[in-house]
Parts: C-alpha cells; structure tokens; sequence
C-alpha cells in the first residue's frame, strides 16, 4: 500500500490542468508521484474523447478519463469506451429555439465521439434528426469576447427554453451547454471513484461547469484563477493552472487526512 493509496483526482482540463498554452511539467511529474504512491488522477473534461487521446498518447491513466461532461467515459490506455450515453430527448425544434433565443450566438456546437461540428446561427436547418440523435451534448456558442453582463442575459434567455428538461452551466462566458442531467461531471467522479474503489475523491476545477464535481467531491478544489462561484463552493483554493495546481494539490496531500 503506497502512501496515496485509495485517493482519486478528477481534474478538469481547461483552465485547471491546461494553463492555455501547456500542462506545466510539474503538473505531470506530480501525477507520476501520485500513481508512484498507489494514487490514481484522471482528467473530467468538456472536451471529445479523441482530443484527450491525442493530448495523452505518451501517458498512461490506469483509469478512465470523463469526456463530453461525462457522457463518455474513455479507456485511453487500452483505446475502449468504458461508458457512453447520448443525450436524451434531443430534438431539431428545441435545438433550434435554444439557438434562437440567444440573441448573440454565433453558432451551435453538436459533439460526437471524435469531434465537434459548428453550425452557424444563420443555418439551422442544418440541426437534423440524426445528428440529434447522436449527440453527447449540445452548446450554444457566443463571441468570444462577449461581456459578462451579455453573457448572463443570453443564458437566462436559454433557460427559459431549456426549463427542467436538461443540466444548464457554462464552460466559459461565451459557451452555454446543454447537458444531459445523467451526463455531468459529478456523476463521472462519482462513477469513477467507485469504479477504482478509492475511499477519497478530490475534484478540481476553475468554472460553472465544474461546480456539481467539486459539490460531491470529499474534497473539492478551485483553482486561483476560478471564478468567484467556483471558489465559494470549493473547500480549498489552491495555486492557478500556470503555476501547477495539481502539483500543490498532490503537495497537500501529506497533511489532509483522507477519508478511509
């Protein structure tokens, strides 16, 4: 038994791990340390599960990685879908209206396993039945450089659209998702942790949709650069991406009694 064994880190990847320019290497040579010490790391991201696998072809997890939210569960080590659920319900008419009644989108994103597919506000008609129904989840996208104020009033107006049918959360300002409410990150971590058997979950992220990971987390972390909503949820705030956060969560773990 190594000295981390039973503890599992889900980390989101943008903006938590990934700094937007690179996965600072301490980052790296502290998950090594964990999986070295019988600990466990995996990344729950919005990202498609091919865009992990490409970013981590030279690592080995030894777990699987969340994509999509959670909507996948991808083995990268052995190239093999673990779990995968498409949204339920997805129709053209309500994709439609979602990306009507935001008035400042640009387009629609529909993600399949390998890829994300843009689809222009101006062209709706393209929403079809059969992308519908291979769909993992659903976002409405807006300039990049939108305000928070425009932001805010584009996502209450999706809202009134979506109602309790779908999870409603933001991945950034300009990225108003759609999820599955079986499909989230939560229920990835939560998957997962008793999918390796660990006794402490420890969730780390930086934004609005990765506030249910870090709820259900035994010990949640937001990131220095999080948002304010993040932070105030977290049990802990740690170091920001570019400085190595998992890195300072791993140095933590020596004086944080985990859950047996």
């Amino acid at each position: 038994m190594g000295k981390y064994s039973g503890v599992l880190i889900c980390s989101d990847f943008d903006g938590t791990l990934y700094d937007g320019r690179q996965i600072p290497e301490n980052n790296m040579q502290a998950i090594r340390e964990l999986r070295e010490g019988g600990g466990l790391f995996t990344v729950i991201s919005g990202r498609p599960p091919m865009f992990l696998h490409d970013y981590f072809e030279e690592y080995s997890f030894g777990v699987p990685v969340g994509a999509l939210n959670g909507a996948v569960l991808y083995d990268l080590d052995n190239e093999r879908i673990v779990r995968e659920s498409f949204m339920e319900g997805l129709t053209p008419d309500f994709a439609k209206r979602c990306l009507a009644v935001a008035k400042a989108s640009i387009n629609a994103i529909v993600f399949s396993f390998e890829k994300e597919l843009r689809i222009p506000s101006s062209s709706p008609e393209l929403i079809t039945e059969e992308l519908c129904k291979n769909t993992y989840k659903y976002l409405v996208e807006l300039p990049r450089d939108v305000s928070k104020q425009v932001s805010d009033e584009n996502f209450r107006a999706v809202a009134e659209v979506v109602g309790d049918k779908y999870d409603l959360v933001r991945s950034s300002y300009h990225l108003i998702e759609i999820l599955d409410k079986r499909l989230t990150k939560a229920r990835a971590a939560l998957f997962l942790k008793e999918y390796t058997e660990s006794h402490t979950l420890i969730c780390v992220g930086d934004f609005e949709n990765d506030l249910d990971m870090i709820r259900v987390a035994d010990i949640g972390y937001a990131v220095a650069n999080a948002s304010e909503n993040v932070k105030a949820v977290a049990d802990k705030i740690t170091v920001s991406a570019k400085e190595g956060a998992i890195a300072s969560i791993v140095r933590d773990l020596d004086r944080v009694e985990c859950k047996a």
